[in-house]
């Protein structure tokens, strides 16, 4: 499949991450959908926000890989 209309090159297309990763925000690209363009900060749902859902999300994760993050 051909995403050039709609996708953007790598190094655009990791823009919006990096920016994520590093700012401690939510950030995706600004135009077409969130497929196109520079980092625009994106909110979360009020299901994302809950502390009691991360833990959940959390204990889940760290028996699926088997990897115990408090080692």
């Amino acid at each position: 499949m051909n995403t050039r209309l709609i996708a953007q090159d790598a190094e655009h297309g990791a823009l919006p991450v990096l920016y994520a990763a590093v700012a401690d925000i939510s950030a995706g690209p600004e135009h077409l959908a969130h497929m196109r363009g520079g980092a625009e900060l994106i909110k979360r749902s009020k299901r994302a926000q809950d502390p009691e859902l991360a833990d959940k999300l959390w204990d889940a994760s760290e028996r699926l890989t088997q990897i115990d993050s408090a080692k």
